[in-house]
């Protein structure tokens, strides 16, 4: 992997204390080059860079403490340095930092509030999982009367309109701005809500998490995971008393799941190779459905996952289910 000289203003100036932008070039280059080239060969099967914090600190301790204090603007000068590189997707992958200190591990429920806009870690339960949702995190906006557009940052929760137009400069009482989607930038979000495992507690604190782009769907019911992510409060809050959330940046699976580490196309495989191997020990040309499932549970892969990998399957007419949920595979 070869860094772009030429993006770099500094890059040639020994002289110069080095930018964040710099020294990220620099550790992706030295400790995590090989780990970013596997990444990016892996694209797009895996859209992330998983950094170990530790190993960020013994490289450059202070970016190590200024993404825990502010992890927004530091994680986009990472990939923004990660761009920098010649190698092909190496610049869409997603920085992922994880094993964060035990100064910043933390119970739901017990997240003090000088941690807002940090970058915590806790060890949750999923208790409740929402779709996934079109998330506009910069929303364009057109001015009706000059035609100007306005581009506005966005977080979780009701749209937030310009109060002028930055070309014109009439206010919002003046005209109306209309939404343009094909401007905006607009990812994949997903609402999960956890709390604390085997809390003795009747009603234990719950806390919600916003996943995004490869992280949606990532998650399952009852999942043990270990969160890394940023403590934050929803905008213009109505009472003095603020609602919390967690915005994800990485999580692990306490209890890892085989299909974390699968394809869609493997995990296919997988399943009807499955369903042949019920077959050959049947005393039937068939398989049973549930016990295929249940088979590939025991195994660590969720049940939702081998459901959708069944469909797929059937779609692509390699596996057919017939009478009382028996399934055969298709020559």
């Amino acid at each position: 992997m070869r860094d772009n000289p030429d993006s770099h203003p500094d890059a040639n100036d020994g002289a110069a204390e080095k930018s964040p932008r710099d020294r990220f070039a620099a550790f992706f280059e030295g400790p995590y080059c090989e780990a970013a080239e596997t990444a990016a060969c892996a694209y797009p099967q895996r859209r992330s860079l998983r950094v170990d914090w530790t190993d960020l600190k013994a490289f450059d301790r202070r970016l190590a403490r200024d993404y825990i204090e502010d992890p927004g603007d530091v994680r986009a000068i990472a990939e923004n340095a990660l761009m920098g590189f010649d190698q092909p997707h190496i610049g869409e992958l997603n920085m992922r930092v994880h094993n964060l200190p035990e100064s910043q591990t933390y119970r739901v429920g017990k997240i003090p509030s000088r941690r807002l806009g940090e970058l915590i870690s806790i060890e949750a339960e999923v208790i409740d999982i929402e779709g996934d949702q079109p998330l506009t995190t910069h929303a364009v906006f057109e001015c009706e009367r000059c035609g100007g557009l306005n581009r506005l940052p966005q977080t979780p929760g009701p749209l937030r309109n310009p109060s002028r137009c930055e070309s014109c400069e009439c206010e919002e009482a003046d005209t109306f701005f209309r939404f343009i989607k094909d401007e905006s930038t607009i990812i994949d979000h997903q609402e999960v809500t956890v709390v604390t495992p085997d809390s003795t507690l009747d009603k234990p604190p719950e806390e919600p998490m916003f996943l995004r782009r490869d992280r949606v769907n990532s998650v399952g019911p009852s999942d043990n995971i270990r969160v890394v992510g940023t403590y934050e409060v929803y905008p213009n809050p109505s009472t003095a008393i603020m609602d919390t959330f967690i915005r994800v940046h990485a999580l692990d699976h306490e209890d890892q799941h085989e299909t974390d580490s699968l394809s869609m196309d493997e995990l296919e495989d997988k399943v009807f190779e499955t369903v042949e191997d019920y077959m050959a020990d049947g005393s039937e040309f068939d398989a049973d459905k549930e016990e295929v499932i249940e088979g590939l549970a025991s195994r660590g892969i969720r049940r939702e996952e081998i459901r959708d990998a069944l469909d797929n399957l059937e779609a692509d007419r390699r596996v057919d289910e017939h009478k009382d949920g028996r399934l055969m595979t298709i020559p």
